[in-house]
């Protein structure tokens, strides 16, 4: 075998094997989520629920329709969890590097990366098919991070009053910006599509 044959035959395998670890890499981590970005998180006000009865009862439910577009999934929410008493709802924004192109180009923008501020959420309550909403939140707190190419915003609001809502969904803005980019339901009170159901707190999560 010649040099330059040794040369195409590495040149291969090592292109075979960086396709190989890149693929079973969005595998394992298609599926992942950091512990800050699943597990609750304690606003002053949720802590101070808690502390005053000395216990808390957060639910949880499976997402039906967790993308804002079947098609493109852009983004997905996951890890809802929530406590109707304290009024506080949380949940978890993933996106992959991949889908920065469509943003860009949605917004008119050259490029957009991954980053802790780069959106800003929105919670909108609805009590009522084709029915505005009734209350819209901000954010109490957020926190980002990022794996591979994924990125996370874990998002928590406070106040929330769900009595009565037929639907919670969250929009999604690119900061500065006050155009929807989409938007994902998040919660819907339908026992047929979706059970509520105990979130169990780790030992972790449970305040001293």
């Amino acid at each position: 075998m010649d040099k330059l044959s040794k040369i195409i035959k590495i040149t291969l395998i090592l292109s075979v094997s960086v396709f190989l670890v890149f693929l079973i890499g969005r595998i394992i981590f298609s599926d992942y989520y950091p512990k800050s970005m699943s597990r609750i998180y304690y606003t002053d006000e949720l802590a101070s629920y808690y502390r005053e009865r000395g216990t808390i009862s957060p639910k949880t439910q499976n997402i039906r329709e967790p993308y804002d577009d079947e098609h493109a999934g852009n983004f997905i929410a996951s890890n809802l969890i929530f406590e109707p008493d304290a009024k506080n709802l949380q949940v978890c924004i993933k996106y992959n590097d991949s889908a920065l192109e469509n943003i860009a180009k949605f917004y008119s923008l050259d490029s957009v990366e991954g980053r802790a501020d780069l959106f800003t959420y929105k919670l909108s309550v609805y009590k009522g098919d084709d029915q505005p909403p009734v209350a819209t939140y901000n954010t109490s707190y957020t926190a980002y991070d990022s794996v591979w190419f994924y990125n996370y915003d874990k998002l928590v609001f406070d106040g929330v009053d769900m009595t009565g809502a037929t639907k919670i969904e969250v929009e999604i803005y690119l900061t500065g910006d006050d155009t929807a980019f989409g938007s994902i339901v998040v919660f819907e009170n339908n026992e047929l599509h979706s059970a509520v159901s105990d979130y169990r707190l780790s030992s972790s999560e449970r305040l001293k």
